[in-house]
């Protein structure tokens, strides 16, 4: 198992029933936040568009944005960014 996947048990393990887990995108996952939800990094994310899915730059921000970014609704998923 890596070191992410170890990681995001963990992270599982503390956080709430109703948390919202990215599919695919541990390795974006930086944590939990103090209400027991994922924290994830909009850099982690964007590099992982680009480098794993094959994204443009322009094309994996508008991607973010518009699909990920957008459920960010309430507090049950927090996004990190730089």
């Amino acid at each position: 198992m890596s070191w992410q996947n170890e990681n995001m048990d963990r992270y599982m393990e503390s956080c709430e029933d109703d948390a919202i887990r990215l599919t695919d995108m541990d390795e974006c996952c930086i944590g939990t936040n103090q209400k027991g939800y994922l924290i994830y990094c909009y850099d982690k994310m964007l590099e992982f568009h680009i480098n794993k899915r094959g994204y443009s730059y322009e094309d994996a921000i508008d991607h973010l944005d518009f699909s990920v970014v957008n459920i960010s609704v309430g507090d049950r998923i927090q996004i990190r960014y730089p």
